[in-house]
Parts: C-alpha cells; structure tokens; sequence
C-alpha cells in the first residue's frame, strides 16, 4: 500500500476559525460537490497568484469540490509581453505594438489547443492567459481573477481587453470560430443544466460579497 503523504484539510483550520465556520464551510460546499472546476494561470511557483492557488485546489478538493490547476507554456518573448501587460493594468506606460499583439494571441491560442476546458467552471487568472475565454464553447461561467490593482488601467490596454473582460453581448469573438479553425462549438448535455446554473449561482453570491470596492483583485463574470 502507498503511503501518501498528508496534506492540509479544512479541519485542519478548526483551531483558528471555530466551529460555526467550520460547519458553514462543509453545508456550502456540500450542494456544490459534483462541479468539476478549474483555474488557469502562467506559473506552479513564485508569487502570490501560485501560493494562492495550492492551497486553495487542495481545500477545496478536500471539501469535495473536484478542482483542478492549468498553467500555461508560453515563450520567453510572451511572457516579457504580459509582464508589461501586468505593469500597464496598474497604470504604467505600454507599448502596445501589433507584433506584442500577435505574439500574446497565438501563444494563448496554442494553450487553447492543448487544454480542454469543459469544466462547469473555469476560473482564469491575470492577464496572460486572458483570451483563452474566447475560444471555448462555454459549459458554465467562467471568471478572469486579476490580481492587482485595476482601479486605473493604462487606457490603450485596458481598450484592448475590455471585450474580453466586459464583452458585448451582440459582438462575435475576434479571436477564433469553428468556421476559421477554431475549437468545436458543442452544445452542453441537457444533464448539465442544474450543475450550470448552480455554477452560476455561486459565481454571482462570490462576485456580491467579495467584489473589492478598491479595485484590487477585480473579478470579472463571463457569461456561456
């Protein structure tokens, strides 16, 4: 038999938080416990957004909630671009040319490729891999997570990803479609319904109560 080695559960947490959260925690994520999330960013190690997420996968697997952690490949040119990119949603200078534009769209297309996202969730993180949102046919919400502070973006770039992040309803994706080689455009088993709208429930009461008055840590919903 393997022995495995231990890893932090919810109950570890009992001591610190009391026995009312505790109980809460496990009666909201028990009606929650057949969705099947993901979250996606660039990194496994260094900075906040990977230290935030192998805790929080593990804790919510140990909840009962299937949560699963994509980290896109990407060139060293690609990721000096959305270091840029980083800095510029803070409000720094950017220099947005239609090469560093092409470059950051073909090496998220190719992440789209490899990855297949038909999770009842899916939970993006930061800008680098931001439009992969636009190449999926959607199964439930899905959510872009930035971390910093958003609250007064470089004007050209955040012109750039407000389709993205604040899409019209009316407007076709720009990135890719079915007819132009893009990924299939399935519709969802009638079986997922009550699991989507569940999702969506909990998408909406989370973006209630956490959305951050600041503009640190926006969370932006993106409808199927």
């Amino acid at each position: 038999m393997i022995n495995h080695p231990r890893v932090v559960h919810i109950e570890d947490y009992l001591p610190l938080i009391g026995a009312e959260a505790l109980e809460r925690i496990l009666k909201k994520a028990k009606p929650l416990q057949d969705l099947h999330v993901v979250n996606v960013n660039s990194t496994y190690y260094g900075g906040g957004v990977a230290e935030l997420l192998g805790s929080m996968t593990i804790l919510m697997n140990s909840v009962g909630i299937k949560t699963g952690w994509r980290v896109i490949q990407g060139s060293p040119d690609f990721f000096s671009i959305t270091k840029k990119m980083h800095n510029a949603l803070q409000g720094g200078e950017i220099n947005l040319t239609d090469r560093k534009k092409q470059i950051y769209e073909e090496v998220v297309y190719e992440n789209a490729i490899r990855n297949h996202l038909e999770h009842d969730l899916v939970i993006i993180h930061d800008p680098q891999p931001l439009p992969m949102i636009d190449h999926y046919r959607k199964r439930g919400p899905w959510i872009w997570r930035g971390h910093v502070d958003l609250s007064a973006p470089n004007p050209e770039l955040w012109d750039y990803f407000s389709p993205l992040v604040e899409p019209d309803p009316t407007r076709k994706s720009r990135w890719s479609s079915p007819a132009e080689g893009g990924l299939p455009d399935r519709e969802p088993p009638l079986r997922m319904e009550s699991k989507r709208d569940r999702a969506y429930r909990l998408v909406e009461n989370a973006h209630t109560h956490l959305h951050p008055t600041s503009g640190v840590g926006r969370w932006h919903l993106r409808s199927a």
